[in-house]
């Protein structure tokens, strides 16, 4: 559902304000982002995928650490 720069952004914005991320990377055209903590601490699987979804889009996959959620 990322079709611009703008919802790029608004999720983006939403990861960022996750406990323990660094930096978040959301690329509109390939519909991924790209979460960096900021210490070697994990970052919650759940915190991101509500994160995506209080931003107003359905995750399909999360690849991480931990493994993979769907």
């Amino acid at each position: 559902g990322l079709h611009c720069a703008a919802c790029a952004a608004k999720v983006s914005k939403k990861l960022q304000a996750v406990s323990n991320v660094k930096s978040a990377t959301v690329d509109s055209e390939k519909g991924t982002a790209l979460v960096v903590p900021t210490t070697k601490t994990e970052v919650s699987p759940r915190a991101i995928w509500e994160a995506v979804e209080s931003a107003g889009y359905k995750p399909v996959e999360l690849k991480g650490p931990s493994g993979t959620f769907k």
